[in-house]
């Protein structure tokens, strides 16, 4: 019995050690193989190419080979992937590059893109996003995104605040922020109407008017003013109530301006009279 169970020990020993010695052998060639492989093949995934198009594959391939990237037929030992990921990173479009190979000679290149919340046009007529984490970026020749305009007294260029984030931190009281510029209010605003399901709907323009900002809704002919961004929230949560409650029991047309810049008040125009809610 004990010679049995002996007998049994020594087969497994030797089991696992030529099992050992193959993971060795494979290891040991795999890596060989991996030190004399050749880039034979590049692949460029654009991950959410089905919501922006700033930038295509075959961009990314002129941008690497325009900055002497010797990519095909290089020896995959050779090929720096964190140059690439610096480089693609840089672009003003781009918001993550992962580079990677494999055994078999293939070089991945993963992008994801930024996602633009608003557009800014200055008075000089120029012209650039900001995206949902507050960053500046340029316009691209590829794609046209469909979003929140902002315009009128903005003097802002894009030059002076290109790859930076907006500055925005906010008090306690939830409702006030701290700014260093035009455009860190302007995010404030935007940023609000962006992740509220019924003002992204309802909105589509923000207008600066002598440092005073004005909405302009997709529906009809109306001037919504929100005086400055003081109780921002309680603002917008007013003029939610006054879509949802006062606006079904109207034509559409029977006012010019809705201002919510008064204290627990919404004021709306038409002509010389005054509809006061409050």
């Amino acid at each position: 019995m004990k010679f049995k169970n002996l007998k049994n020990i020594i087969i497994q020993t030797l089991t696992w050690l030529s099992l050992f010695a193959i993971v060795i052998i494979t290891l040991g060639f795999s890596e060989k193989q991996r030190l004399s492989e050749k880039c034979n093949k590049i692949i460029i995934q654009i991950l959410d190419s089905n919501k922006n198009h700033f930038i295509n594959s075959k961009d990314i391939l002129e941008i690497l080979n325009n900055k002497n990237f010797k990519l095909l037929n290089n020896l995959i030992t050779n090929i720096n992937l964190n140059e690439i990921e610096t480089e693609l990173n840089s672009l003003p479009w781009i918001k993550k590059t992962e580079a990677y190979t494999t055994i078999d000679g293939k070089l991945f290149i993963d992008l994801i893109q930024k996602t633009p919340m608003l557009r800014v046009i200055n008075y000089n007529n120029e012209s650039y996003y900001i995206d949902e984490e507050g960053t500046v970026f340029s316009l691209s020749d590829n794609y046209s995104a469909r979003v929140l305009i902002v315009s009128g007294d903005i003097n802002e260029p894009y030059a002076l605040y290109a790859g930076k984030k907006a500055y925005l931190v906010e008090k306690q009281n939830n409702d006030e922020i701290k700014r260093n510029s035009l455009l860190d209010e302007i995010y404030y605003i935007a940023n609000n109407i962006y992740n509220d399901t019924l003002l992204k709907f309802l909105i589509e323009q923000i207008y600066v008017n002598n440092n005073e900002f004005e909405l302009i809704p997709k529906f009809g002919d109306l001037i919504i003013e929100i005086g400055d961004t003081n109780n921002l929230k309680t603002k917008l949560l007013k003029l939610k109530l006054f879509y949802q409650q006062i606006m079904p029991k109207l034509n559409g047309d029977e006012y010019c301006k809705i201002s919510l810049k008064y204290k627990n008040q919404v004021v709306c125009t038409k002509t010389n009279l005054n509809y006061e809610s409050k």
